[in-house]
């Protein structure tokens, strides 16, 4: 066969062999994409019913709903456009979603709508007015908004509320019972926000705004969130988060003892409702897209994540969010951790970079990552040794978005920790893995038990990581291994090569006057520019790599001109005497022969023994060798041997 052949022939089974698998859509993009039935994008997961109204007539219920019906209450009329949207006319414009003998109550929610003020009133005109013009949702509340009903009736007024106020503010309030509440001016005890001016010229007029207010449990407390969409719903809306507030026993207190009701001043509303609000005040408005929708309530207490409740994994989530060290699968609004779903390579990386508290290099190796938001940290595992990359023996790409094994997680581990050598197979079902080695390793070091419990003697290299697994690796791993086994910064001393040696955060901060040593010391990109000529001194002046090579006749003039170890010993016989303006042999450090350091040779040798220490990577201090151990191709030598057999046979 031509040699032309063959190379054509073993280049293209080396392209097809080292391709990364073509990545899937990115999870964390189909997560941030999560829409309602009319494309608003969710921040929760939905956990129970959802009513939506779409306004094509005055009562829509959406499939499956058993809440009710839509109805209203006041002077004001509901017109129905035709459009999907309608209308509110009238001062005491109220929608209430729900059913009184419905025996699933409202909880925890998100309730979302769009809204678009029709009134020509200015800003100092709404100021005038009642201060409560706008658009509010009222959760966990029942038809007692009477002031003049029973007691009973008035204490099924308990309500969180959150409004759009149209002269600028965005605002929560609350009440225990039906009139007494406490509205955004409320003294806050703990000095948390309740009010905040988002519209200093108030709210546009004939502007879809969107609306969206969520209220969940947590023990002991209840948390409020208020955001807006300035995008109109496009691509889902943008979701901006105005204010957010955790309400707990004493907290947030009522002006007024609600008697009626029995209740403490302070206390907090955990009890689920019959009915949800939407009300708007004084002005004209057109409402569209109104959701409703049952979200997870059980999270865990004191975690900003509301999904890892029935994890196995929740005391390695709880661990490691403890540490700062997790990383959210909703991002910007961080409010899930996702433990079951499967792991991307960008997102591994952003895990190992927290846990061992890496910071980025610098540079950009990779040529496929640009568009990841975890790019520091893959060029922080990079430098690390933590991976190399995802296609070799090239590796300028690294596959962000690529799902990661349990064998690669394996080996992943290995090289950050530098696990010790196992002595025994741990797994019957690695037995064939390129990444067995690793594998045994981490059952040697208890970061992993197996995939079949009890029995575990399987690790099911070839099945995906989950988010929870990670979690319970991670924790393990930090644990049980020591700090000094982590890829962390070494410090060493400072020299000139663009990278923070001494681990202090700063880089070639020890600048100092050059010397000849072959290095650039005072950091200016150029190396022994300053060679002059050589003295007796024990120093290369010229930098020749020789010392003290060009003896002279011995003058009186205070040096050793002949490198005899003696000083003016012939030539002063006469009565001369050395200089004493503090010239070369100065005592006091300014000249060439100091020995603090400061402008001598190093006694470090900084440069010189760099590469002598295998525990550091080429690639400078900022990382501790990983061990990482090179894997031989043996497929590739089993391609080859053949065609080197069938051209010796030839000869």
């Amino acid at each position: 066969m031509p040699r032309a052949v063959v190379a054509l022939f073993v280049s293209m089974i080396l392209a097809v062999a080292c391709a990364p698998p073509e990545p899937p859509a990115s999870r964390v993009e189909a997560l941030r994409s999560a829409r309602d039935s009319f494309g608003v994008r969710m921040l929760y997961p939905t956990s129970g019913r959802t009513w939506t109204a779409d306004f094509t007539r005055a009562r829509t219920l959406g499939p499956g709903d058993s809440v009710g019906d839509l109805w209203n209450r006041g002077n004001g009329t509901l017109r129905i456009v035709g459009d999907g949207t309608a209308i509110a006319s009238g001062n005491t414009q109220r929608h209430y979603i729900g059913d009184r003998s419905e025996r699933r109550q409202w909880g925890s929610m998100e309730l979302t709508y769009y809204a678009r003020r029709l009134d020509d009133l200015t800003r100092d005109e709404l100021l005038a007015g009642p201060s409560n013009a706008g658009v509010t949702a009222e959760v966990r509340t029942g038809d007692g908004h009477s002031s003049g009903g029973s007691a009973a009736q008035r204490c099924e007024g308990r309500a969180y509320g959150g409004s759009f106020r149209f002269y600028g503010h965005a605002s929560f309030a609350k009440e225990l019972q039906h009139p007494n509440y406490a509205p955004s001016s409320a003294a806050d005890t703990a000095g948390g926000s309740v009010r905040r001016n988002v519209w200093p010229s108030g709210v546009p007029r004939n502007t879809w705004i969107g609306f969206k207010l969520v209220v969940y449990d947590r023990p002991g407390e209840v948390v409020l969130e208020l955001y807006r969409d300035l995008s109109g719903g496009a691509a889902g809306g943008t979701w901006e988060q105005l204010i957010r507030y955790v309400d707990q026993p004493g907290r947030w207190g009522i002006p007024d003892t609600p008697t009626l009701c029995g209740m403490p001043t302070d206390r907090i509303i955990s009890e689920p409702g019959p009915f949800v609000i939407v009300r708007n005040e004084t002005t004209r408005v057109q409402y569209r897209d109104l959701t409703i929708r049952e979200i997870e309530a059980a999270p865990v207490a004191g975690s900003a994540y509301v999904d890892i409740g029935d994890s196995i994994f929740v005391g390695a989530i709880r661990w490691l969010e403890g540490r700062g060290d997790l990383v959210p699968c909703n991002p910007p609004f961080n409010t899930w951790f996702c433990p079951d779903d499967a792991l991307q390579r960008d997102e591994v990386a952003a895990f190992f970079a927290r846990a061992l508290d890496l910071s980025p290099p610098g540079g950009d190796r990779f040529r496929d990552d640009d568009t990841s938001p975890f790019e520091d940290d893959i060029e922080a595992i990079a430098e690390c040794g933590i991976s190399r990359g995802c296609n070799p023996p090239t590796n300028d790409r690294f596959c962000p978005d690529a799902p990661v094994t349990r064998g690669q997680m394996a080996a992943f581990f290995d090289r950050a920790f530098d696990l010790p050598r196992a002595t025994r197979d741990h797994f019957t079902d690695d037995d064939g893995s390129i990444f067995e080695a690793a594998i045994d390793r981490l059952a040697a070091a208890r970061i992993t038990l197996g995939c079949n419990p009890p029995t575990n003697d399987r690790f099911c290299p070839d099945d995906p990581v989950t988010r929870g697994q990670l979690a319970a690796f991670l924790k393990r791993a930090l644990e049980s291994v020591p700090p000094t086994s982590a890829c962390v910064c070494r410090a060493s001393a400072e020299v000139c090569n663009a990278l923070d040696d001494d681990c202090d955060g700063a880089v070639d901060e020890n600048a100092s006057a050059e010397v000849c040593g072959g290095g650039d010391d005072d950091c200016d990109g150029a190396i022994d520019e300053n060679a002059r000529p050589e003295t007796c001194d024990g120093v290369d002046e010229d930098c020749d790599g020789a010392i003290d090579e060009d003896d002279h006749a011995e003058s009186c003039n205070g040096i050793d001109d002949d490198c005899d170890g003696a000083v003016d010993e012939i030539a002063c016989a006469d009565g001369g005497a050395p200089p004493v303006d503090g010239g070369a042999s100065d005592p006091d450090g300014g000249g060439t022969s100091a020995s603090d350091g400061g402008v001598g040779v190093r006694a470090d040798a900084g440069r010189a023994d760099a590469s002598a220490d295998p525990t550091v990577l080429s690639g400078g201090c900022g990382c501790r060798s990983t061990g990482a151990r090179a894997l031989p191709s043996l497929w590739l030598l089993g391609l080859l041997w053949p065609l080197a057999a069938r051209r010796a046979r030839r000869r």
